[in-house]
């Protein structure tokens, strides 16, 4: 539901969608919400696989 209407929107506006929730990857929270630093540590390297898929992100330590 949400997830056409954002592609859509990014697209009007020229912009990538890295989409982390279908990555399917879990990560650590505090809540069952909020992020950990661990789980960040988690996500941001789901984001910058995603955008190197993208071709956007070159190799980053």
């Amino acid at each position: 539901m949400y997830d056409e209407a954002i592609r859509e929107a990014a697209a009007d506006q020229g912009a990538l969608v890295v989409d982390l929730a279908r990555c399917g990857e879990t990560y650590e929270t505090l809540d069952g919400v909020h992020p950990t630093v661990h789980g960040h540590a988690k996500l941001a390297e789901q984001w910058l696989r995603g955008l190197r898929a993208l071709g956007i992100a070159e190799s980053v330590a």
